[in-house]
């Protein structure tokens, strides 16, 4: 299954969508406001999938990740010389990738979860997510909304 992206989640803007691979919107996000990095993930019936906080006074970015009716996890940055690592504690996954080229493989072992990447799609420049188990369609959204943060949170620091 495949989900896109087109609004960055750093944003200004209050609300954007998220699409599925028809191009209908399948999802909506809203931010808690302009300083707070927290999120949440509405169905399109108005019913809230998923939350994501950000751990204040954190040397390394850290989220938080709150899927209805499943376990909340957390998603911490590792550094590594020439890529980026991400460590998913209570789901036991690890994300391995590039922040230049904004390509990501979520990965449970040696295991496959999802792929992110940035390519043009129907809305100009998007996020492609890539989902093998539909079960994890929130979590894999939820992480991608969280790299496109820290990227942005990332740039403004280089700025």
């Amino acid at each position: 299954m495949e989900l896109y992206i087109r609004q960055k989640a750093l944003s200004m803007k209050d609300v954007f969508y998220i699409y599925d691979e028809q191009g209908k919107e399948k999802y909506y996000v809203e931010g808690d406001g302009a300083f707070d990095k927290n999120l949440h993930i509405y169905k399109m019936n108005g019913v809230e999938a998923a939350y994501i906080s950000q751990k204040k006074w954190s040397f390394s970015h850290k989220f938080y990740i709150e899927v209805a009716n499943k376990a909340t996890v957390m998603l911490r940055q590792k550094a590594k010389f020439f890529s980026t690592y991400f460590f998913v504690e209570g789901l036991n996954w690890h994300i391995e990738g590039n922040m230049m080229s904004r390509g990501f493989i979520i990965l449970s072992d040696d295991e496959i979860i999802g792929a992110i990447s940035k390519e043009k799609h129907l809305f100009k420049d998007a996020y492609k997510i890539n989902i093998i188990d539909e079960d994890n369609e929130l979590y894999v959204l939820a992480i991608t909304l969280i790299i496109d943060i820290i990227i942005a949170l990332n740039s403004a620091a280089a700025a």
